[in-house]
């Protein structure tokens, strides 16, 4: 069975589990999303891993206890995938993104 493509984009999204975490892209996470635009707008763990503080407002305001539930790929709740993001290593664009998103999550 196949993951899903919100777990493919998590898995290429965030740093490998095995290896060294400086390791890895973007670009697989990157056609995942050109493959399926709007993964961030249904996932709260996307949006995370994004650091999309807009997606990850509204998807908060429906859920606040996603903030707090970990879920597959890997068992991590939102603020642990954001840490572990290569968008958040890589894509300094995202920072401030990266920043509202963290604060949102704490909150």
């Amino acid at each position: 069975m196949s993951p899903s493509p919100i777990d493919a984009f998590l898995v290429a999204a965030c740093v490998p589990r095995t290896g060294a975490h400086a390791a890895g892209t973007i670009d697989l996470a990157e056609s995942t999303l050109a493959a399926h635009p709007g993964l961030a707008e249904g996932s709260i763990l996307a949006a995370a891993a994004l650091g999309d503080a807009t997606a990850l407002s509204r998807l908060l305001a429906d859920d606040r206890a996603g903030a707090l539930r970990p879920a597959d790929p890997y068992g991590w709740d939102p603020l642990t995938t954001l840490c572990f993001s290569n968008y958040l290593k890589l894509d300094r664009d995202r920072s401030d993104g990266f920043v509202r998103s963290a604060t949102l999550l704490l909150e």
